[in-house]
C-alpha cells in the first residue's frame, strides 16, 4: 500500500513538473520501473547510465576527426565539423606555402601559444593541461583537405595521442608518453 501511494505521488509530481516545463526535460529520481495507478510502467532514467553514455568534448572532437573528416572535404564542410575558431599558419613541410588551419581546443582561460608562424604542436601546453587538443588541417591550393593531425592530451596515459589522416585516406593512431 505504501509503495503504491509513493508511486502515485511520484507520478503526480512528474505530471505537474512536466506540464510546467518549457524546453528542458525533468528527471524524477525513481526506481527503473515505477507502477502507476493505471498499471502502466514509467521508465525512469538511471543517472549512472546517463553518465556512461555522455562523451566529453574531447571525445566528440576525436570522433569527428576519426569518423567524419575526409580527404578532399571543402573548407565549409570542415567549418561545419569543427567551427570557425582556428588560426591560419604556414605549413612548415610544404614548399609551396600551402595553408594550414590550427584549432586550439579545450584551452584554459587566457591560453596563448606562440607557434612562431609555423605548424608546431604546443607540447608544453598539452603536458601542463593548458590545452586538451590541437587539430591541424592541411589544405590544397584549391581548398580541399589534403591531410590532418589531431593531438589529444591523455592524463590517464601521462601523454598524448596523435591521430593522423594521410592523403591516401589512411589513418594512424600513436600514443606518446611525456618524459
Amino acid at each position: 500500500m505504501i509503495k503504491r501511494l509513493f508511486s502515485i505521488a511520484i507520478f503526480t509530481t512528474f505530471v505537474l513538473l512536466t506540464a510546467c516545463q518549457t524546453k528542458e526535460q525533468v528527471d524524477i529520481p525513481t526506481s527503473a520501473n515505477t507502477e502507476t495507478n493505471s498499471n502502466e510502467k514509467v521508465n525512469a532514467k538511471d543517472p549512472a547510465q546517463e553518465d556512461e553514455n555522455q562523451i566529453t568534448e574531447e571525445e566528440r572532437i576525436r570522433n569527428l576527426f576519426l569518423d567524419e573528416l575526409k580527404i578532399d572535404m571543402s573548407e565549409s564542410e570542415v567549418r561545419g565539423l569543427f567551427g570557425t575558431n582556428f588560426s591560419f599558419i604556414e605549413n612548415s613541410l610544404s614548399m609551396d606555402g600551402k595553408e594550414t588551419w590550427r584549432y586550439d581546443l579545450g584551452t584554459q582561460q587566457g591560453y596563448e601559444f606562440d607557434d612562431q608562424g609555423i605548424d608546431q604542436v604546443d607540447m608544453e601546453g598539452l603536458k601542463k593541461g593548458d590545452i586538451q587538443q590541437q587539430l591541424f588541417i592541411d589544405w590544397s591550393s584549391d581548398g580541399k583537405v589534403v591531410s590532418a593531425a589531431l593531438y589529444m592530451r591523455s592524463e590517464a596515459e601521462n601523454g598524448y595521442y596523435e591521430y593522423e589522416l594521410f592523403p591516401d585516406h589512411s589513418r594512424v593512431e600513436k600514443l606518446y608518453h611525456f618524459d
